[in-house]
């Protein structure tokens, strides 16, 4: 079985190339003891860093891309159904036990209202201001939940094809009307709504099946900034110097 890998220093999200890239080879290094065949999708100095451990390369150096997921879409858009994409702060434990009888898989549901999660409400606060569902099919205001794409594979054509018709639609929208609006700011990333909060509209609006699978896996996502913790380092170290013994 394949795993996808994507990097891009053009996505702009971190200072810190080299330890993002040096976190990604520790959860690349454990897929491929686990048994995986690896796929990148990645720019050359993403590849020169990962080159001695993944066994396909897409140069992507020359692509643009926008809001962080537009590199994950657009993998999707080039592959089949077999495509499993997976984020590069995952490190697996054991290999992916993958939901049965469903349209799509991700890899878990966040809550959109709460009072420990406010990033949701904070786009969607903003978003209300624009006539989204007039433009969007799906779109609406009070859909509970997103579809974190951490882990992302899609099982069926036709759900395939309407997620990612629907993203690149909404990602127009939103790149002509929403991104200028000065409460947005460079460090933001609303494709958790262009995306996930998207796609979540969609199961809602639709009969197809989407099913989570953090519940049935066991891994460590290092989300945020958990990336930058002396826990994610000895994690990383633990695996790329097994004889190494941290105080």
């Amino acid at each position: 079985m394949k795993l996808i890998y994507s990097y891009s220093t053009k996505m702009g999200n971190y200072d810190d190339n080299d330890w993002i890239l040096l976190l990604y080879k520790g959860a690349i290094t454990r897929s491929k003891q686990l048994g995986y065949t690896i796929k990148l999708y990645g720019c050359d100095f993403a590849y020169d860093k990962l080159k001695d451990i993944v066994d396909e390369y897409v140069d992507i150096t020359n692509e643009e891309f926008v809001l962080t997921d537009d590199l994950k879409i657009y993998i999707h858009s080039k592959e089949g159904l077999e495509c499993i994409t997976i984020d590069g702060d995952i490190i697996l434990e054991s290999k992916l036990n993958l939901p049965i009888n469903c349209d799509m898989i991700y890899e878990i549901s966040g809550v959109v209202k709460s009072k420990t999660q406010t990033k949701f409400q904070k786009y969607l606060d903003i978003f209300k201001d624009y006539d989204i569902p007039s433009n969007v099919d799906y779109f609406n205001y009070n859909t509970s939940y997103a579809c974190s794409v951490g882990i992302l594979k899609f099982n069926n054509e036709e759900v395939k094809e309407l997620f990612i018709s629907t993203y690149y639609k909404f990602r127009k929208y939103f790149i002509d009307n929403i991104k200028s609006d000065n409460r947005l700011f460079k460090k933001d990333d609303p494709a958790i709504i262009v995306c996930e909060y998207m796609f979540a509209c969609l199961l809602e609006g639709t009969e197809y099946i989407g099913k989570e699978c953090n519940t049935i896996n066991d891994y460590t996502h290092y989300m945020s900034l958990t990336k930058f913790t002396p826990t994610a380092w000895k994690h990383v170290d633990s695996i790329l110097n097994p004889t190494t013994k941290l105080l």
